[in-house]
């Protein structure tokens, strides 16, 4: 791959969001290489080839590796692998995620997974400075869907308070839905995320956007947007100035524009 060229690694490309940012990027012609990743090894090759066949001209090159984002195992091996081919990454893009499933699976896959594969990234210097990590939430995940209990997301100010929130919400069997409370978990990770010292010295973006309710897997046949528009949203966030914008970092985005929500 060429190294002048911005490397991102998305997770959960196989389909739905994150394969069309994947193509998005690619028929686009961006300057941009992709590490495509996927929980289904078999699923997502043959997702990646249907891309790379798609539109053979692309600038953009694809490589795959499998990554499961529940499994440190798996995390540890896609970061010695970065670090053997390319060293670095330049923009972590948290796709990956579930939604019917049990509780236990949403919290596991949405909270941990996304949370783990961060830290796993930053502390083992994958991310090169100047870089960003974008993560997908959803309209769904406010403050309103934590019930009784949201003051304590509210006051929530180190990422340890929101993985012991999640542990809370499992065993104490809390009210509300698990994909809610999941999406207004990486919320205020990306928040709180963005204030700490190791960001702030490597310079490195961080937002968390809604991609809305697309026609995807996840998002059902009869929901009211294509999964271009998600995607849209992302590629804005990938676009946007390297490194930290002040007024920018730490927010939350449900338009490809730079104007942040709220939740």
């Amino acid at each position: 791959m060429d190294p002048s060229k911005k490397l991102i690694l998305i997770t959960g490309c196989n389909k739905g969001i994150g394969y069309t940012l994947v193509e998005n990027i690619i028929k686009q012609k961006s300057d941009i290489n992709i590490i495509f990743t996927s929980r289904n090894e078999k699923l997502g090759i043959n997702s990646m080839n249907k891309l790379i066949s798609k539109y053979p001209s692309s600038k953009s090159q694809l490589i795959y590796h499998q990554l499961d984002i529940t499994n440190k195992e798996s995390i540890n091996s896609i970061i010695n692998w970065i670090k053997s081919k390319f060293k670095k990454i330049d923009i972590l893009f948290n796709n990956a995620g579930v939604y019917n499933t049990p509780r236990e699976d949403v919290i596991k896959t949405n909270v941990f997974g996304t949370v783990n594969i961060t830290k796993m990234f930053l502390e083992n210097d994958i991310i090169n400075n100047n870089g960003k990590i974008i993560s997908v939430g959803s309209g769904m995940g406010s403050f309103s869907s934590a019930g009784n209990h949201r003051s304590e997301f509210k006051n929530a100010s180190t990422i340890d308070d929101l993985t012991n929130l999640a542990n809370r919400y499992l065993k104490e069997n809390w009210g509300g839905g698990a994909y809610s409370i999941s999406k207004l978990i990486i919320h205020l990770f990306a928040k709180i995320l963005a204030e700490t010292e190791e960001i702030r010295k490597k310079n490195i973006g961080v937002y968390s956007m809604d991609p809305g309710w697309c026609r995807t897997d996840m998002g059902g046949s009869g929901a009211p947007l294509p999964p271009e528009h998600g995607a849209e949203i992302g590629l804005f966030l990938i676009k946007l100035k390297d490194g930290i914008i002040p007024n920018l970092q730490g927010q939350y985005f449900n338009s490809p524009s730079p104007k942040p929500s709220s939740y």
